[in-house]
């Protein structure tokens, strides 16, 4: 067994200079087989999967500062920005991994013949039909299909999932007071599924809409003389799509909002946008070191008031996020923009305490799921510290609040935990009442998840 050493420099921070990302010199067996049988997971660090060959890393320096993001091999799929972070991958494909269980089922195309007698069948599973046979090639058209995905709806509420198999929206009505039948939409202020339920109070309060919108699509646009990065999907007849408002660490850019991972491309199907901001007003007061401002969030006012204009918005679903000094803006907003905003995501962020209790509206509190990397996710400021500043006053206001210490170092949340930071605010739209997971956290988060 040889054994060799991995050193990654994360260097994404809130001042001036860096902090070293920590070092993972754990023992890599490298006689290992390289060929993992069909969809067998395989849990490490994000180091290690950069050793074998099951990830790669992408760096990116912007002036003083460099960092570097971890991304499964085949799919791309974000992994986190820390090396140290384990995740558990599984090989769907040959040299083609995923974060994603599900994706195990989303077999090759048409025409991948595997040897003698076992073909690899559109959305099906290698070797599905007949055993690898001895001397067979992987015939051309063998590449990973796009069928297969678990469809969006996943469980709400104790008691009952929202369908069985079905995705969102499939055979519920919606409407106000309208009940969803089973793998049905959540119907603002109706139940979903048997056994499980979820409802909204009130109604956000929409920016009116300026007389100069841009036009949205995916790309660069312009915003108050500031460049955002959008994401849109095509407007959509049948279904609304949800908002999602990015803001980047320091030094970073408008890209890192890949490291949502599936949300960026589900938000995109359903026909909503994300908006990640390149640059700042740099006017009103600043939520952490200088890069981002309260004023910031003007562009999200019109960005989201000429969305329900250009598209079909469920204004019951806005939501942010952010890392770093992004997650210190992300977790601002749930509280100056509670009027219109559905929940929160930040990684390493949260609030400082110029802002607690700050409710824009206090009539409704947004809800919130932080992440953050434990002790050592620090930059000048304790980012453990903020994100518990941020759900303690959401909690003490009357909203629901969940604290995710991943211990992953600073903007090292795993993908899984990214994931379920998303589920979380899909089960929990503007207003929602009683709280779905009032009964505790779903089964598939994990444990050092703790609800306020």
């Amino acid at each position: 067994m040889r054994v060799r050493s991995v050193v990654v420099v994360l260097c994404l921070g809130l001042a001036s200079g860096c902090s070293g990302a920590p070092i993972d010199q754990t023992p890599i067996d490298q006689n290992a087989p390289d060929e993992l049988t069909a969809c067998l997971p395989t849990t490490a660090t994000n180091a290690q999967h950069v050793a074998a060959g099951r990830a790669y890393t992408k760096s990116v320096t912007f002036l003083f500062f460099r960092f570097t993001g971890y991304f499964a091999t085949g799919t791309n799929e974000s992994l986190g920005l820390s090396p140290t972070a384990r995740t558990t991958l599984y090989q769907i494909a040959p040299g083609v991994y995923s974060n994603n269980a599900s994706e195990c089922g989303a077999g090759g195309g048409t025409g991948g013949a595997t040897g003698a007698g076992g073909s690899v069948g559109t959305g099906g599973k290698v070797g599905a039909g007949g055993s690898i046979g001895t001397g067979g090639s992987v015939g051309t058209g063998g590449s990973v299909g796009t069928g297969g995905k678990v469809g969006t709806g996943g469980s709400v509420g104790a008691g009952g999932s929202a369908g069985t198999g079905g995705s969102v929206g499939a055979g519920g009505s919606v409407g106000a007071g309208g009940s969803v039948g089973t793998g049905g939409s959540v119907g603002t202020g109706g139940s979903v599924g048997a056994g499980g339920g979820v409802s909204t109070m009130g109604e956000p309060k929409i920016p009116p809409v300026p007389t100069d919108c841009p036009a949205l699509k995916t790309g660069n646009v312009t915003v108050l003389g500031q460049q955002v990065e959008l994401w849109v999907g095509q407007k959509q007849a049948t279904r609304k799509g949800s908002v999602m408002f990015y803001w980047h660490g320091t030094g970073s850019s408008s890209s890192e909002a890949s490291f949502l991972g599936n949300a960026l491309s589900e938000i995109q199907a359903d026909g909503g946008i994300v908006a990640s901001f390149t640059t700042s007003l740099a006017t009103g007061t600043t939520t952490g070191n200088n890069v981002w401002y309260t004023d910031d969030f003007k562009m999200a006012d019109v960005i989201l008031a000429c969305a329900t204009q250009q598209l079909n918005i469920d204004t019951h679903r806005i939501y942010t996020a952010g890392c770093s000094a992004g997650g210190l803006q992300a977790g601002s907003m749930a509280f100056l923009r509670s009027s219109y905003l559905a929940g929160a995501m930040p990684n390493s962020g949260g609030i400082i305490s110029a802002f607690v209790n700050r409710f824009e509206d206090p009539s409704h509190i947004p809800s919130i799921i932080t992440a953050h990397g434990g002790d050592s996710d620090q930059v000048v400021v304790s980012f453990t510290d903020t994100s518990i500043a941020a759900c303690q006053g959401v909690k003490n206001a009357g909203g629901i609040a969940v604290d995710c210490n991943h211990g992953g170092g600073h903007c090292g949340a795993p993908a899984a935990l990214i994931a379920d930071q998303w589920q979380f605010l899909k089960d929990h739209p503007f207003g929602v009442n009683p709280d779905p997971y009032a009964g505790g956290l779903p089964a598939n988060f994990p444990a050092y998840c703790k609800q306020f």
